[in-house]
Order: structure tokens, then C-alpha cells, then sequence
């Protein structure tokens, strides 16, 4: 399951508390391999690129 949250904001103002859905990018301790990967608030497979290696 994948859970995240902003530690810091682009922004230099208060946040606005949008909720607004954005791309990101991480780097997991090992490749999924044929695992699914989850939202953790709602349970649903997220889509997901491989990045190439290197």
C-alpha cells in the first residue's frame, strides 16, 4: 500500500487546503515485481511507469 503526505510546500504561504492531485516520484527499497500496488485510504491499484534502470 502507498500513504504520503507533504512534508514541505512549494508555496510560501499558508496552505490552502485544495487537495489538489499531483504526479510524484519515488524510489521504493526493492522493485514490486509482480506485487499490486494500493492507495492506502481507498484500496484501489494505482497505475504506475518503471523507471528505467540506472
Amino acid at each position: 500500500m502507498l500513504s504520503g503526505s507533504v512534508v514541505k510546500g512549494r508555496g510560501s504561504g499558508p496552505c490552502t487546503k485544495q487537495a489538489k492531485l499531483m504526479p510524484v516520484r519515488l524510489r521504493l527499497k526493492r522493485p514490486l515485481g509482480g506485487r499490486v500496488l494500493l492507495d492506502a485510504l481507498s484500496g484501489a491499484p494505482i497505475p504506475y511507469k518503471e523507471a528505467p534502470p540506472g
